[in-house]
Formats: C-alpha cells, sequence, structure tokens
C-alpha cells in the first residue's frame, strides 16, 4: 500500500513538473534570438522538449521511488544478516566489490565517455528525419531522392555507430557485474558447510543465507539499472539546463512609437558568438553604407 501511495505521488508529481518544465521551455524560445535557431535544429529542439523532458517522469516517477525502495531492502536485509551471523554476512557479501568494480569499469570505459556522442547522434537523426519526411513532396518533384535519402542514412549509421560502440565497451565490466553478483554462492556454500560442521550455525541458519544471500542479485541488477537510466537522463537534464542560460533578447521597457519610416544606426555592433564581426557603427538617417 506504502509502495502505491508512493508511486501515485511520484506520477502525479512528475507529470506536473513535465508540464511546468515544457511551458517554461516554450516561453523561453520565444523570447531567444534568430541565431540560436540557425545553429540548433529542429530535431534537437524537439528531442529536449518531447524526449529529454519526458525523461523526468521517468526519473521522478520510477527511478526516484525506485532507488528508495531497492537501497532500503538492500540495507535492512544487510543488516538483519549482520544480526543472525556476521561472519556468514561476509560471505554473502565478500564477491561484491567485483560486482562494484565491474559497474564501475563499465561506467568509465563506455557511460562517460559516450552519452554526450549518443545524445548527438539522436538530435542528428532526429532532425534528419524531420527534414526528410517534411521535404518529401519538394524531393519527389526535384528527382532528389537519393541525395536525401542518403543524408538520413547517414544520420541513422552514425547513431547505429555509437549505439554499437556503447554497447561492446559496456560489455565487459556489466559481464564483471553480472558474474559478481551472482557468484556468492561459492563464498556462502563453503564458509556455511564449515561453520555447520564446526557447530557454529545450525541448518536454518545455512538454508536462510542461501535463501537471502542468493536473492541479493535482484536487487541489486536492478540497482544497477537505476543508475544507468540516471546517467542517461543526466545528460538530457544538462540540455534542457542549457536552453535556461541561453541568453535572450532585450526588450526595451520604453514604449515609444516611431515618428516616420527612417533609420538610423547608433554605436551598432555585430557578433557571431564570442566574435565580434561589426563594432560601433554609426549611420545617420537616409544614409547608405
Amino acid at each position: 500500500m506504502c509502495k502505491s501511495l508512493a508511486i501515485s505521488i511520484s506520477h502525479r508529481t512528475a507529470n506536473a513538473i513535465i508540464c511546468d518544465v515544457r511551458l517554461a521551455i516554450a516561453q523561453k524560445l520565444n523570447r531567444l534570438p534568430l541565431g540560436y535557431f540557425n545553429q540548433n535544429s529542429i530535431g534537437q529542439i524537439k528531442k529536449i522538449m518531447a524526449d529529454d523532458a519526458e525523461n523526468l517522469e521517468e526519473a521522478l516517477g520510477h527511478i526516484l521511488p525506485d532507488f528508495v525502495s531497492v537501497t532500503t531492502l538492500v540495507l535492512l536485509t544487510t543488516i538483519y544478516l549482520f544480526t543472525v551471523d556476521w561472519r556468514m554476512t561476509l560471505a554473502t557479501l565478500a564477491v561484491f566489490p567485483i560486482a562494484l568494480a565491474g559497474q564501475a569499469w563499465s561506467v568509465q570505459a563506455a557511460v562517460k565517455p559516450l552519452y554526450k556522442p549518443f545524445h548527438d547522434s539522436l538530435e542528428d537523426m532526429n532532425s534528419t528525419i524531420v527534414e526528410y519526411v517534411r521535404g518529401m513532396k519538394v524531393v519527389k518533384a526535384f528527382g532528389q531522392t537519393a541525395t536525401s535519402y542518403e543524408k538520413y542514412e547517414n544520420a541513422v549509421n552514425r547513431y547505429h555507430k555509437i549505439y554499437q560502440d556503447w554497447v561492446w565497451k559496456s560489455l565487459p565490466g556489466l559481464s564483471v557485474f553480472f558474474v559478481g553478483i551472482t557468484a556468492n554462492i561459492v563464498t556462502i556454500l563453503p564458509v556455511g558447510t564449515w561453520l555447520y560442521l564446526s557447530g557454529s550455525i545450525d541448518m536454518s541458519t545455512l538454508i536462510l543465507f542461501l535463501v537471502l544471500g542468493l536473492s541479493f542479485n535482484a536487487p541489486l541488477s536492478k540497482l544497477m539499472t537505476i543508475l544507468s537510466d540516471g546517467y542517461y537522463m543526466f545528460e538530457g537534464m544538462k540540455r534542457i539546463e542549457g536552453i535556461f542560460n541561453e541568453q535572450v533578447l532585450s526588450v526595451s521597457e520604453c514604449d515609444r512609437q516611431p515618428k516616420d519610416s527612417s533609420v538610423e544606426f547608433r554605436n551598432v555592433a555585430f557578433s557571431y558568438n564570442e566574435k565580434q564581426i561589426l563594432h560601433d557603427i554609426t549611420l545617420p538617417q537616409n544614409k547608405e553604407l
């Protein structure tokens, strides 16, 4: 009942936050200069507003409650096992550092270096798909199907290659992790048998550790999935934050109406990103450059 209540509250909160974030992004986009839209494609903006914002629901509605429940289960089970027999508990946990090392290996080898390129290639593919579908009438009319499809195919192939690299580079570390969380039988059974034969524990204690000790792999596997998804969503949140950090066009607070159609420049400057191209340009009325 408590879990159902927590999931209900987290989902309602997550949906409300997604609504607010998307509205805030839309309001921010209305105030951004035209140069931002020249530098960022429709596919990139669509991914941020639709996919990255939607991932907030996954983070708040699923990952956060699951993380709390899994970590609570692991901690309470570990504490209980320590109260039963500390030697058997240490034997149960002996191989878990190897599993954690495998998880860290996977993160360092694949997750951290490839998450940004993965998001970049996904944005590029989304943009290419939008352009390909929207421009199909023009492409057909002018016979440019092959050229347009080649651009789309290249974007899909780039995404496929990065995803494939991600999987192959993650595989060794993940293999170590999954072997580690399921291999504690090699420490539980010998240590438990020795303690049982020496009279230190009874058969019920040995069976308890065999059952609970071997059940650790499910919550730890769930925890690994949660952390992996968290890295992916964190990169998406950085892109949402990037939109909010963009400089907006300044709006004059002085409501003045023009007297006529003449235009005059005074100390005008123009820049591409950080590089200033024109500076201190002044043109009187009705003068040409």
